[in-house]
C-alpha cells in the first residue's frame, strides 16, 4: 500500500495530465455521435466543459511550438548579425578610400579653379615629401622634367603662392616655399599701393622689408605680389600684415607677415610655367656647358 500511494505521489503530474487528455478524447468523441437537435442541453454542457480541458491539455504544446519558433528567429537573428558584421568589416576601407578620394578631388577642383593668365601653362602635383629643417623650408613634388617643368616656375596652391621650383629632377623637383632663408619675393601692399620685399627666415611667417616708414600700412593689410621683374606674377596673395614695426634701418620699416597658406598641411599643388622662360634656361645651360668645354 504504501508503495502505491509511494507511485502515485511521484507520477502524479502526468497521471493527471494524462488523465484530463483521455477525458477530452472521450468527451470529443462523443460529440460526433449526437444527431443536430437531441440532446442539445447535454452537447452544449459538454463542449463548455471541454473547452477549459482542452486548452490546459494543449497549452503546453503551444507554449513548446513558440518557444521552438523563438529560438529558430534568435539564431537567424544572430547568423545576419554576423553577416552584417562581417560585410562592415569588408566595407570600412573602402569608406575611408572614398572619403580621402573625395577630398582630393574637391581640393583638385579648387586648383583648377584658380585664375592664371593664359601665356602660362599649368599642371597639378602632389606633395610627396618635406625637406624642410631648421635650415631650410622646402617641399618635394611628384612632376620633374619629363612632365615639363623647370626651375623657377611657379607653385601655387587655391590659398596664395607657396614658393618656386628650385630642382628639377626627372620625375620630381625641389619646391623653395616662401618660408626659407633664401626665398624673396616682390611684393606690394594691396590697399596702400606701397611695394617691398617679402622673406623667409625659416620660420612661420615672413618679414615685409624695404617699406618706407612713411606708409601708411595697418595690420590686417593684404600683401600680394607686384609683378616686378620676371619672377612673379602680379596679383598672387602672399599674406597679411599682423605687425607693425618701426625698428628698421634707414628709411625702411621691418613688419611682419603672416602667410596665406597653411605650409604644413599643402598636399596637392599647381604649377605655372611660361614655355618661352624654359627656352631661356635651357640657352643658359647651354652656353654654360659650351664655356666649361676645354
Amino acid at each position: 500500500m504504501v508503495e502505491l500511494l509511494a507511485f502515485l505521489k511521484q507520477y502524479k503530474n502526468s497521471m493527471v495530465a494524462v488523465l484530463m487528455l483521455a477525458v477530452a478524447l472521450v468527451l470529443l468523441l462523443s460529440l460526433r455521435f449526437y444527431e443536430p437537435g437531441q440532446h442539445k442541453l447535454v452537447s452544449d454542457r459538454m463542449l463548455d466543459l471541454v473547452g477549459p480541458i482542452q486548452k490546459v491539455v494543449l497549452s503546453p504544446l503551444v507554449a513548446y511550438n513558440q518557444v521552438q519558433t523563438r529560438i529558430t528567429e534568435l539564431k537567424q537573428l544572430d547568423y545576419d548579425n554576423q553577416l552584417m558584421k562581417a560585410e562592415l568589416r569588408r566595407l570600412r576601407p573602402l569608406g575611408s578610400q572614398l572619403e580621402e578620394l573625395k577630398l582630393e578631388n574637391e581640393r583638385l577642383m579648387e586648383l583648377l579653379n584658380i585664375p592664371y593668365r593664359p601665356d602660362y601653362n599649368r599642371i597639378s602635383a602632389r606633395v610627396i615629401g618635406d625637406s624642410s629643417s631648421v635650415f631650410a623650408r622646402s617641399l618635394l613634388i611628384n612632376v620633374g622634367r619629363a612632365e615639363g617643368v623647370f626651375p623657377n616656375a611657379i607653385v601655387i596652391v587655391p590659398e596664395g603662392l607657396l614658393g618656386r621650383v628650385v630642382r628639377v629632377g626627372a620625375h620630381t623637383s625641389l619646391v623653395l616655399t616662401l618660408l626659407d632663408l633664401n626665398s624673396r619675393v616682390p611684393v606690394l601692399v594691396q590697399r596702400t599701393r606701397d611695394r617691398g620685399l617679402a622673406s623667409g627666415f625659416n620660420g612661420r611667417k615672413l618679414h615685409l622689408e624695404f617699406v618706407s616708414k612713411e606708409a601708411e600700412i595697418q595690420v590686417g593689410d593684404l600683401i600680394v605680389t607686384s609683378g616686378t621683374g620676371e619672377g612673379f606674377p602680379k596679383g598672387l596673395v602672399v599674406g597679411r600684415v599682423e605687425k607693425l614695426s618701426n625698428g628698421g634701418s634707414g628709411l625702411f620699416s621691418k613688419l611682419t607677415v603672416v602667410p596665406a597658406v597653411d605650409f604644413d598641411h599643402v598636399e596637392d599643388v599647381a604649377i605655372l610655367m611660361i614655355p618661352s622662360r624654359k627656352e631661356d634656361i635651357e640657352a643658359i645651360e647651354w652656353d654654360y656647358s659650351t664655356a666649361e668645354r676645354p
